[in-house]
């Protein structure tokens, strides 16, 4: 795997959040061993696969290696299966990295795929694996001081949530989560494959700056607002040019676009901001005076579905309208 290409990439589908790009850096520094990129269909209906990844909002740390150690020692004795690789959660840059680093320190390939869905949320419930009440337990989340929880098993999507963000808010807003044991043949019907590999891709795109998407508006950041949600980062944003007004919300990730009040796009598409050398801005890099360009992009066939719609659309948010999608682009 291009690593460079796979930073770039996972910051684009991170659609603003997905975790700090330079921590996520810093991890694939510090890597002892070059990570394998594998199919789901290299392996066999049987074999089980778990992820790791954060939860909190976007002020987060890099987990101590002790910590993850520990983490890793308690997990495979809670399954006690052998575990054939790892998924990433979602294809945003420190969900990913973190992935591709427990594969590091196991040995094991990467799993071309994700459970979110070929982008990031802010939500732990916004999962494919929700469309198809996958449950997401044995889970494990513990925090830098080493203090852990276990949940063995859960009643739906939604106490599981509760579970991981009460850990997290009493963590300091960030926790290491390890969990979702999945089989290859559950994960190929609930998962979307070759997330991993289109990251890279369009990572490669990214660094020949080619533009990547469907350029919705462009404009200077004129104010910011935060909005007071627990456990995420939340705010009203309003980029101007001369001829119109845009507004953007994101809690963690960019969700709703409005242009001249009216939605343009939403979630689940994918919502980008980026530079003027069309390079993926991180959501808390944003800051007034900053001119970006918004970029939409069609969220995976998943995502589409009646079902798919139904579980991550603006109402979820307190926003009382349909979901907004792209038709072309």
């Amino acid at each position: 795997m291009n690593l460079k290409f796979l930073l770039s990439g996972s910051t684009f589908y991170g659609t603003g959040g997905g975790g700090d790009p330079k921590l996520a850096e810093k991890i694939y520094r510090s890597l002892k061993r070059p990570v394998k990129l594998r199919k789901i269909n290299d392996f066999t209906a049987n074999e089980i696969f778990i992820t790791t990844y954060t939860v909190g909002g976007l002020n987060q740390q890099l987990i101590k290696r002790k910590i993850i150690a520990k983490s890793l020692s308690i997990y495979q004795k809670l399954i006690n299966q052998k575990i054939s690789g790892i998924i990433p959660v979602e294809i945003g840059p420190l969900s990913l990295a973190l992935s591709v680093n427990l594969a590091g320190k196991l040995n094991l390939p990467l799993i071309d795929a994700d459970f979110v869905g070929g982008r990031s949320t802010p939500e732990v419930f916004l999962e494919t694996i929700s469309l198809f009440n996958i449950p997401r337990a044995p889970l494990l989340v513990i925090n830098n001081l080493g203090k852990y929880k276990i949940l063995m098993r859960s009643k739906n999507y939604l106490a599981e949530e509760k579970f991981l963000r009460q850990f997290a808010d009493k963590s300091g807003g960030f926790a290491l989560v390890l969990g979702y044991p999945i089989t290859q043949k559950v994960a190929k019907k609930s998962l979307c494959q070759k997330t991993v590999s289109l990251a890279i891709k369009t990572g490669e795109k990214i660094n020949q700056g080619k533009l990547v998407g469907k350029l919705l508006f462009q404009g200077k950041i004129t104010t910011i607002k935060d909005i007071k949600q627990n456990g995420f980062t939340s705010k009203i944003m309003e980029i101007k040019n001369k001829q119109d007004l845009g507004k953007l919300y994101l809690k963690n990730e960019n969700l709703i676009f409005w242009l001249n009040n009216k939605p343009l796009l939403t979630c689940p598409d994918l919502i980008i901001l980026l530079n003027k050398n069309n390079l993926p801005l991180y959501n808390l890099n944003l800051k007034k005076n900053l001119i970006v360009k918004v970029v939409g992009l069609p969220a995976q066939s998943l995502w589409r579905t009646k079902n798919g719609l139904k579980l991550f659309n603006p109402k979820l948010f307190g926003f009382n309208f349909a979901p907004k999608l792209l038709t072309t682009l």
